[in-house]
Order: structure tokens, then sequence, then C-alpha cells
């Protein structure tokens, strides 16, 4: 007896794999950034769409060496008071109607 070979893997699996959240795999496949398939109401990677989501989120070390960073301090903004109007003094209205 033979047997198939897997055509897709859950997310949970994947996420394992990649280290990542199952949830944060879905979302990112829900909005299109990562190749994903979706089957039977239920995301699923092939073997293909494992490997480019792997070769995307690889971090490959730059040849330059990055400038130093420098911290430099702004001056701390302190909360002013709003400046109101001054207060006007309300005056009523006569009634409409006599009575």
């Amino acid at each position: 007896m033979s047997t198939l070979p897997r055509l897709l893997y859950s997310a949970q699996e994947v996420a394992t794999a990649l280290g990542v959240s199952a949830y944060w795999l879905q979302q990112e496949a829900r909005a299109g950034r990562i190749p994903a398939t979706k089957a039977a109401g239920r995301w699923g990677w092939s073997r293909s769409q494992i490997d480019e989501v792997m070769d995307a989120l690889a971090v490959t070390p730059s040849h330059t060496t990055p400038a130093p960073a420098t911290t430099t301090t702004r001056p701390r903004r302190t909360r002013q008071a709003p400046a109101h109007p001054p207060v006007q003094q309300l005056v009523a209205k006569p009634p409409r109607r006599r009575r």
C-alpha cells in the first residue's frame, strides 16, 4: 500500500516550524502578505509556500556597518493649561407668550 505525499500543512504545524503563532500566520495569509491556500474553510500551506514564507521571514545581515546610534534628547514638552475665554454672564430670555 503506497502513501500519498502530504499536500497541505495546518496553521499550527507551520507556525510551530516557523516559530510564530498560528493566529499571526492566519492573519498574514488573510491579508495576502504571505502565500497560503484556503481549502474547506481552513488555511493550509504547501511545501513550496512554506519555503517562500521562510525566505520572506529570513533576516539577512547587511554587509555595511551601521552608524553608531546617537541618542539626542529633545526637551520634554510640558502640558500647559488651555487658554479659556472669559466667562460670559447668561441672560434669560423673556417668555414667548404672555399669560
